[in-house]
């Protein structure tokens, strides 16, 4: 493999990771892992999304690749005011689903091993197809990357895939961060869960408008 090739999917590497820790990604995540519970969950979580995120990239991005045109700026915009929408939603569950609780186990209390098993995957499947959302709202940047940095469409397929690989890591990383901060500031302070679980779906809620307009004016 060329020195240039390996070059650039280390830099590819590098960008992923990066790319995880962009606002509306890991206010996303931060939103969702509030409600796991627990270090391993959020871990599974953030990187759910990951996978949700370089699966997009693939998809919709080496089409475009592939036919050396560029998406359209209409097409982005759109996908940009979706993630906005989809921060607002999420925001606002969040914050309600933790408004009503009357204690910090609240949502486990009465749950059969079924009942959190399915509560879990229901998590899980939100993280991958937020990330699909962001995959989508971020395509067209690295559609572009990639067509000025490299030859062959098997070269594009390789970067995406170290893209998103360094993306995965990254968001993966953060939300372990995320698991041992809640877990811990559950377990010291008394109604720490629902407190910071209100203020996650909070801050996901107002960054969402935020970013709506940010995006449209």
């Amino acid at each position: 493999m060329p020195w240039e090739l390996l070059s650039v999917l280390g830099i590819g590497l590098l960008l992923g990771f990066r790319h995880a820790f962009d606002p509306d990604h890991f206010i996303a995540v931060s939103t969702i892992t509030s409600r796991t519970g627990n270090v391993l969950k959020a871990t599974v979580t953030g990187i759910y999304w990951g996978l949700g995120h370089t699966l997009t990239l693939l998809l919709v991005g080496m089409p475009f690749i592939a036919l050396k045109t560029g998406i359209p700026s209409t097409v982005e915009t759109a996908m940009e005011v979706v993630v906005g929408l989809m921060l607002v939603l999420l925001g606002w569950t969040t914050f309600r689903s933790f408004q009503q609780r009357r204690t910090p186990d609240f949502e486990e209390a009465g749950k059969s091993e079924k009942g959190k098993w399915d509560s879990d995957k229901k998590t899980n499947l939100k993280s991958f197809l937020i990330g699909v959302v962001h995959g989508m709202a971020g395509s067209g940047a690295l559609v572009l990357l990639t067509m000025t940095s490299l030859e062959s469409l098997t070269e594009a397929v390789l970067y995406i895939l170290v893209f998103g690989s360094g993306t995965i890591l990254g968001m993966g990383m953060f939300a372990v961060l995320l698991g041992f901060s809640f877990t811990y500031a559950a377990k010291r302070f008394q109604k720490a869960e629902r407190v910071i679980g209100m203020a996650a779906g909070a801050v996901s809620f107002l960054f969402g408008f935020y970013y709506i307009q940010a995006v449209l004016f």
